[in-house]
């Protein structure tokens, strides 16, 4: 998967085969709302990473979509969802990665972060995954699997888009064809990977926000005495001993 300096700025220069990007259409702001629609709407995460993945798959016509998150918060790398034409490869969802465990992993990261669009030819990727396997990053049954779609569905190209970083998490895409990427396409992957990027990470800030409520809940009605939070004239928190002392049901404190 490395590459020297000369073939990066090459490469970097060049940009995904297909034609350089043009201003998204109406049509890809559709899509985008879709996209983010689903991901902020949808209850369970994971329900809605698998909506949004068939949709780009069917959408984009790939033989693979996956989308990754990399945490530096928490120095993880993530693989959310990953699903295929035919409904494949969901099982290995929620795989992670813990920055600093190998240099090779870690390299391939500062790459993906470094560029908009990585593009890797399916004989990259084997090589990389044969490195992975040697080093017991992952196993030989995934590896069989993943170099088995490689050859037997004709994937040819991979892109890895970045989605760009907000608090801490950077998203990527990864849009896998079997065919010549149409002209429209590298400005879809950047339009579809940066409200993908928006929509996962409303949905960690959500869930941050959520854990440390329920943590300052605890401390709360861990204490003997009352509280309660008042803002702009309403009461936007109480702890559960407040009720008690006023007299009154719960239901009419707020």
């Amino acid at each position: 998967m490395s590459r020297t300096p000369e073939e990066k700025k090459r490469k970097k220069a060049a940009g995904p085969a297909g034609g350089s990007s043009s201003k998204p259409s109406r049509g890809q702001y559709k899509n985008s709302l879709t996209v983010l629609r689903t991901l902020v709407t949808n209850q369970n995460l994971d329900r809605a990473l698998g909506e949004t993945a068939e949709y780009i798959v069917r959408l984009m016509n790939l033989r693979m979509f996956a989308v990754i998150t990399l945490d530096r918060r928490d120095k993880t790398l993530k693989l959310l969802r990953a699903e295929s034409e035919k409904g494949q490869f969901h099982y290995v969802r929620g795989l992670d990665y813990h920055i600093g465990s190998t240099s090779l992993v870690d390299d391939w990261i500062e790459e993906l972060s470094s560029s908009e669009i990585t593009e890797y030819s399916s004989e990259d990727l084997q090589d990389f995954l044969i490195k992975l396997t040697d080093q017991d990053l992952i196993s030989e049954d995934i590896l069989g699997a993943v170099v088995h779609k490689l050859v037997m569905q004709g994937w040819s190209r991979v892109f890895f888009v970045n989605g760009g970083s907000r608090d801490d998490i950077t998203t990527f895409c990864a849009f896998v064809y079997s065919r010549k990427v149409p002209r429209t396409h590298p400005s879809l992957m950047r339009e579809l990977t940066e409200h993908v990027g928006i929509g996962v990470n409303m949905r960690v800030s959500r869930d941050r926000l959520r854990e440390k409520l329920i943590k300052y809940e605890t401390i709360v009605e861990s204490q003997a005495r009352s509280f309660f939070l008042l803002r702009k004239g309403r009461i936007e928190f109480f702890s559960r001993h407040l009720p008690a002392m006023l007299g009154m049901k719960a239901s009419r404190v707020k």
